[in-house]
């Protein structure tokens, strides 16, 4: 085969892989969009799913924090029933010879990670409840109720869910 030949086919060769050169990178691009498309679209699904979520934990552990503390009244001995001063009796309740637990630990906020629940306190400073200080609209819009827990009622913010003690008497 000639010298010039091989140049030839050498450019040829050049030639066909310019030519079909962009085509990889127009198909990334494609598919670049497709996967940012679909993740807008399932994007607001999971952060629904996410605070649905959250507001499932919230109901568990304001229900925890309102049993435990009717469980407190409740194994109050004599005649007078109190409330907790603080959460803390609630994981060692030391005003029997043993020691009784109402609650297994101190929960924070579902809603606020890291933040802590706030207190709900009657007219004599002792702990009555707990509810959550964020803001948002609830997705359940129904009453809901528990066993020794005050009926939480559909409400516009979280704030508004105030798990209070109900005490059998």
């Amino acid at each position: 085969m000639p010298r010039g030949d091989r140049r030839y086919l050498v450019f040829r060769r050049v030639a066909a892989l310019r030519a079909t050169s962009g085509f990889s990178f127009i198909l990334v691009l494609v598919l670049l969009a497709l996967v940012g498309l679909a993740l807008a679209l399932i994007g607001p699904r999971w952060a629904h799913e996410e605070q649905r979520t959250r507001e499932r934990e919230l109901i568990r552990v304001g229900t925890s924090y309102a049993q435990a503390i009717a469980a407190y009244v409740e194994a109050s001995p004599g005649a007078s029933r109190s409330y907790p001063l603080s959460l803390e009796v609630l994981l060692v309740d030391d005003r029997f010879v043993g020691i009784r637990r109402h609650l297994r630990q101190i929960y924070t906020d579902p809603l606020r990670p890291g933040q802590p629940l706030e207190l709900v306190r009657g007219s004599d400073g002792r702990i009555r409840g707990v509810f959550s200080s964020a803001h948002g609209r609830p997705f359940m819009q129904s009453t809901f109720s528990a066993p020794q827990v005050q009926p939480i009622r559909p409400a516009q913010e979280y704030q508004e869910w105030h798990f209070i003690a109900d005490p059998r008497p």
